[in-house]
C-alpha cells in the first residue's frame, strides 16, 4: 500500500545513486583526478547505499507488518460476519 510506494521510492533513489556513481567515476576518469578522490566518493556513495538498502529493509518489514494486521482484522470482520 503505502509502504510499497516508499518502498519503491526508495529502490529508485538507490538506482539514482548507482548510476551517479558510475557516472562520478566516468567523469573523473575523463578529467584524470587522484584514484583517492575516487576512493572517497566512492565511500560517500557506498555509505548512502548502506543507508538505501537499510531503510529499504524497514519499509520491507513495515509493509509485513501492516500486511499481517490487516489480515487480522479482515479474520475478524470475517467472523463478526457469521455471528450474525
Amino acid at each position: 500500500m503505502g509502504n510499497e510506494k516508499e518502498l519503491s521510492e526508495a529502490t529508485q533513489r538507490l538506482d539514482a545513486a548507482l548510476k551517479a556513481m558510475e557516472d562520478a567515476v566516468a567523469d573523473k576518469r575523463r578529467k584524470g583526478l587522484t584514484v583517492e578522490s575516487l576512493e572517497e566518493q566512492l565511500q560517500s556513495l557506498e555509505e548512502t547505499l548502506a543507508a538505501e538498502r537499510a531503510r529499504g529493509q524497514n519499509l520491507a518489514a513495515a509493509n509485513e507488518d501492516a500486511s499481517e494486521r490487516i489480515d487480522a482484522i479482515m479474520g475478524s470482520i470475517r467472523n463478526m460476519l457469521r455471528e450474525d
